[in-house]
């Protein structure tokens, strides 16, 4: 009964995903909330109703309004947030056209499960990568430019602010 319970609370929350325009995944080994923020607020400013959310010990979310409140964690942090925060987005009266959510998951499979499995976005940002958690993405800049490619999905836009990679 659990079993198919998650499943079908994971299928409405991905049946209401295909009805936002936009959802924008920001990875990147520093500037990622910065980086949510402003698209949160250039998208708005453009006229599109945008719900994001910014992890780390200050995780955050900023809805259609322009509200910010800090997210509510019970227990350890999982990458099951995003669904989490996606239903919370997605499940009340004001209907996003843009997501922009920044990935919390710095281990390569968790980058792909969040992005293909949860969020599928349709723009990936990495906004740079340096040595930064090496026991998880890599001891080198291309393991770790390689981990966090992870969150760019088949047909998705990348976007990133490197132009080489100083090995």
């Amino acid at each position: 009964i659990f079993i198919g319970g998650w499943w079908w609370w994971v299928r409405r929350v991905h049946i209401r995903r295909r009805d936002v325009e936009t959802a924008v995944l920001v990875t990147g080994s520093r500037g990622k909330s910065s980086t949510v923020r402003a698209l949160h607020a250039a998208l708005s400013a453009a006229g599109m109703a945008t719900y994001a959310k910014t992890t780390g010990t200050a995780a955050a979310e900023i809805d259609v309004n322009g509200r910010e409140t800090s997210t509510r964690r019970i227990g350890q942090v999982t990458v099951l947030e995003t669904l989490r925060i996606m239903q919370k987005a997605l499940g009340n009266g004001d209907k996003p056209n843009a997501l922009v959510f920044e990935c919390m998951a710095v281990r390569p499979n968790l980058i792909a499960v969040l992005a293909n499995d949860m969020l599928k976005p349709d723009i990936a940002i990495v906004t740079n990568a340096q040595v930064d958690h090496l026991e998880d993405e890599g001891s080198s800049l291309e393991e770790i430019a390689r981990a966090m490619s992870e969150a760019i999905t088949p047909g998705s836009l990348a976007i990133t602010g490197e132009d080489e990679l100083n090995l």
